[in-house]
């Protein structure tokens, strides 16, 4: 029984590590990177009802953009919105002098996968920032860009089986996982 307790501690624990928050917005940022960071923290958290996403969204606003809702919300006479109604006046009430596709480039570049983060999700969630920036990139092009910025741990193994597609890249990932837990539980067994 206090195994199982454990076990189950364990896997709230994991999956809270494993949830990003949303960015915040107050109005003086740029208004389209904040979407795109949003909506990759959506993908990675595996967010996709509109409803989650809507509401999701509206938490993260603060001062001018929080006012700006309100508003928009009373004018609207509704408190019921689709995500992509919301996101569109949203992106209107706070104009960008950049576009989405040069910003996505940026943050899709910068885009690594970061320490403790569960690479299965990053994998995923870097997918979807390079589709978003370009809908048209080969899934070759999508796994070595994704490659290129995973943890050491992964980086060189998954060079070294050089992945055709992201499938077998997430395969690659669960066998080096599988590695690493073996090896952890060795030491702990004094092997």
């Amino acid at each position: 029984m206090a195994s199982k307790l454990r076990s189950y501690i364990h896997c709230i624990e994991k999956i809270q590590r494993d949830i990003q928050s949303p960015p915040k917005y107050d109005g003086t940022s740029d208004s389209i990177e904040f979407i795109i960071k949003f909506k990759f923290i959506c993908a990675n958290n595996n967010w996709t009802k509109d409803k989650v996403k809507v509401d999701s969204l509206i938490i993260c606003f603060l001062k001018s953009a929080l006012h700006w809702f309100l508003g928009y919300r009373d004018k609207q006479g509704s408190t019921v919105f689709t995500y992509s109604q919301l996101e569109k006046a949203f992106l209107k009430a706070f104009p960008s002098s950049r576009t989405f596709t040069t910003l996505s480039e940026d943050i899709t570049d910068r885009y690594e996968q970061k320490p403790g983060q569960n690479p299965i999700a990053y994998v995923y969630s870097k997918q979807y920032y390079l589709l978003a920036s370009d809908p048209s990139i080969t899934e070759i092009c999508q796994v070595r860009r994704t490659i290129s910025k995973l943890q050491p741990e992964y980086l060189e193994t998954c060079h070294l089986l050089q992945p055709q597609t992201i499938e077998q890249l997430v395969e690659n990932i669960h066998t080096i996982q599988d590695s690493i837990h073996m090896k952890v539980s060795r030491a702990f067994a004094g092997i």
